[in-house]
């Protein structure tokens, strides 16, 4: 009987003491004593444990007298992962654990498995010091063109991820500002979200990221202040041609009301918007080459209308809020040489296009986008001018409000404007594609710098860059890649008037 019970993977014991035998006028498993992870029971006049599951009694002693029971969670221990004496080996660098039953390795800190041989049989475990190695500093693959210390380039920015709990992968990112709070809006390509949070004048987390909707990769998002309330505008290739828009208000970045949809006649490839007090115009493109367009005024009962702007290209680059209208800037293919000029376009009130685009002085074929941004009553442009980064002033009718002022340092790889009531500020990217410099610089209302450039980061890589301006400093917002690896993380930086730059991490 008593090795039928073990095959079964019972143990059968005596009487422990204190405890009192259990028989047929009595088979009741609690005259049975309690051993940790086993289930008692009376067996045939004598006490019979039982390993519950994910428990093994390695030790032996599950049947003795004075056993220990089931001693063992094989799903968590690392010297009996799954089964008794399985152990989890040790590999040099690693930090290895059980989970779930299984064997799990993960590099320790300041070590990288970068010959990625960590999961095969013979691996050499983390082999390479990523907090010092200048062919991968801080993550595998990311060489420095000087030296790595701590895990970081000479001169590099530390890390400093927020919201990396939602977002694993993050793309781009839009920014807005109501003159006091900020708006950021970001992505995620791994789980497909769009996010929502309140980021504070010191850069830190103001409100808990709020899931807006799935979205994939290629959608496009916006987001504004049209003196009541943030509007977040996104498209929804997923389901059909729909663009949705939703408001939000209050410290926490509340809903208004349910998410709004704008169904549009075809796909959109790209989304721009604007705001200014009581008014908000959104900006779609519904062909690939960018000659079929889509505009709607956010009344109370928006809809959409077909645009044509003069030349081919057209789709816009920017969109600027002036009294009574607004001013569009996009890229027109200028003559037969194929060069994309940029163009400024004055629209009515309600979009509609008025009088002929304008020509601007600036290169048509700098790879740098140009920039529009409101400024105050008017608008300001930013874009390259012989060979250096160069800012122009708009009247309210999209003519030259003064002479073209020139931007240092000037920016090789990136642009982007954010104005204020008196004043914008430039961001300038400069450097290498491997080891980038961001700059901010404030301008006046006529373009020209009025203080000094800041170094907002010394990074390796940056892309979906944003910025929002208000009367006392900027905030900045950029996804940062990670090298060798799918993730990326989303980073901000408040750079106030006196030029000190704040971040969320110490």
């Amino acid at each position: 009987m008593r090795l039928a019970a073990l095959a079964l993977g019972l143990a059968l014991g005596g009487c422990p003491s204190g405890s009192r035998p259990c028989g047929e006028e009595d088979a009741s498993a609690e005259r049975c004593a309690a051993r940790p992870g086993a289930a008692a029971r009376c067996e045939a006049a004598s006490c019979a444990w039982a390993c519950l599951p994910g428990r093994l009694d390695c030790d032996g002693d599950l049947g003795l007298p004075e056993g220990n029971g089931c001693e063992v969670d094989t799903s968590s221990d690392a010297a009996h992962c799954g089964a008794c004496g399985r152990a989890c080996g040790a590999l040099p660098g690693v930090a290895s654990r059980c989970v779930e039953g299984s064997c799990a390795f993960a590099c320790a800190e300041g070590r990288g498995d970068c010959d990625g041989d960590l999961a095969g049989p013979g691996s050499n475990g983390c082999e390479t010091p990523v907090s010092s190695s200048a062919l991968h500093c801080g993550e595998c693959f990311h060489p420095c063109e000087t030296s790595c210390s701590a895990g970081l380039c000479s001169g590099e920015t530390p890390r400093c991820a927020l919201f990396a709990d939602v977002a694993t992968r993050p793309t781009t990112t839009a920014l807005a500002t109501d003159g006091a709070r900020f708006a950021l809006v970001f992505n995620d390509f791994v789980g497909g979200g769009l996010w929502l949070a309140g980021v504070d004048a010191r850069a830190r987390p103001a409100t808990t990221p709020r899931r807006l909707a799935s979205v994939r990769s290629h959608d496009r998002f916006a987001v504004a202040w049209d003196g009541a309330s943030f509007v977040v505008a996104w498209t929804d290739t997923l389901n059909g041609p729909w663009v949705w828009l939703q408001r939000f208000t209050g410290p926490q970045l509340s809903p208004v009301a349910s998410a709004e949809r704008l169904v549009l006649p075809a796909m959109p490839w790209g989304l721009a918007l604007s705001g200014r007090a009581g008014a908000l115009l959104l900006w779609t493109v519904t062909s690939s080459d960018g000659r079929e367009n889509q505009v709607a005024l956010l009344t109370p009962a928006p809809a959409f209308r077909a645009v044509t702007l003069a030349d081919t290209a057209n789709h816009v680059l920017g969109l600027a809020g002036v009294p009574g209208g607004w001013l569009a800037l996009y890229p027109a293919e200028d003559g037969d040489a194929g060069v994309r000029a940029p163009r400024v376009q004055v629209l009515e009130a309600d979009g509609t296009p008025r009088g002929a685009p304008l020509s601007l002085p600036f290169d048509a074929a700098a790879p740098l986008t140009p920039r529009l941004c409101t400024l105050g009553d008017a608008a300001l442009l930013l874009g390259v001018a012989d060979a250096g980064t160069a800012a122009l002033a708009l009247d309210a009718d999209g003519g030259a409000a003064g002479g073209v002022e020139r931007v240092d340092p000037p920016a090789t790889l990136g642009l982007g404007l954010a104005g204020h009531g008196t004043g914008a500020t430039a961001l300038l990217v400069s450097g290498t594609p491997t080891a980038l410099a961001a700059w901010v610089r404030p301008l006046d209302a006529r373009g020209a710098p009025r203080g000094p450039a800041t170094l907002v980061a010394t990074l390796p890589s940056m892309r979906g860059a944003s910025l929002a301006a208000t009367e006392v400093g900027t905030l900045v917002a950029w996804v940062r890649p990670r090298f060798g690896v799918e993730e990326a993380a989303v980073e901000v930086a408040f750079v106030d008037g006196a030029g000190a730059v704040w971040r969320a991490c110490p």
